[in-house]
């Protein structure tokens, strides 16, 4: 199987995996804004039962601490992240950290994926990613 058809598939996995996960999210936040009266609730509607996050909440504590302060500190990220309904206090580390692995990320798959090109093409084809890496 050539390499370019397993990392087609493996983004195509990450990125059912994203979209699930961001359904579960909305489904979570529109339980809570018809549990605060904000929103109504069908008769005969089903009601979800939120698990309790303190541990997992303990666990991404545990790990902002070790996090570089700036991770955590930063207000204009902070208020970013808040007004785009991020609000959780270790979204700032989450953002943190896909920054990080983006910018380790598209070199990495330039690397991979432009095999037979010259030393140059490829130098400023590992700029470019960086560069969105970046972004």
């Amino acid at each position: 199987m050539p390499i370019t058809l397993l990392i087609l598939i493996a983004i195509g996995v990450a990125g059912l995996a994203a979209a699930g996960f961001v359904f579960l999210e909305e489904m979570s936040r529109r339980q809570i804004v018809e549990r605060s009266g904000g929103g109504r609730q069908q008769p005969g509607a089903r009601v979800r039962v939120v698990r309790d996050s303190s541990r997992r909440e303990q666990r991404l504590q545990k790990v902002l601490r070790r996090a570089p302060s700036l991770w955590a500190e930063d207000e204009s990220v902070r208020t970013r992240l808040v007004q785009a309904g991020y609000d959780s206090p270790v979204a700032p580390l989450a953002y943190s950290m896909i920054r990080v692995a983006s910018l380790v990320l598209f070199p990495a798959l330039v690397i991979i994926l432009l095999q037979n090109i010259t030393f140059w093409q490829r130098t400023l084809a590992i700029i470019g990613a960086t560069i969105v890496g970046l972004a």
